[in-house]
């Protein structure tokens, strides 16, 4: 039982490590993702104003064609 505990006890510095290493792993990924989200948010202004921007130009040229 004694060799059991100390294997376990041996242990413990690995898993501390790990659990830094992963816990610094997931802040990186939780920045990558808010950065991303941000992006996306962006681009998705982008393409509404490109939509607008394309539907007034369309509006435009039947105006234009209308006087004609």
């Amino acid at each position: 039982m004694q060799e059991l505990l100390n294997g376990v006890a041996n242990q413990v510095p690995y898993v501390i490590m790990l659990g830094y290493f992963l816990n610094m792993y997931l802040k990186r990924l939780d920045r990558y993702i808010e950065k991303t989200d941000e992006l996306h948010d962006r681009l998705l202004k982008v393409e509404i104003l490109l939509k607008t921007e394309i539907k007034n130009m369309h509006r435009r040229i039947d105006d234009d064609e209308d006087d004609d």
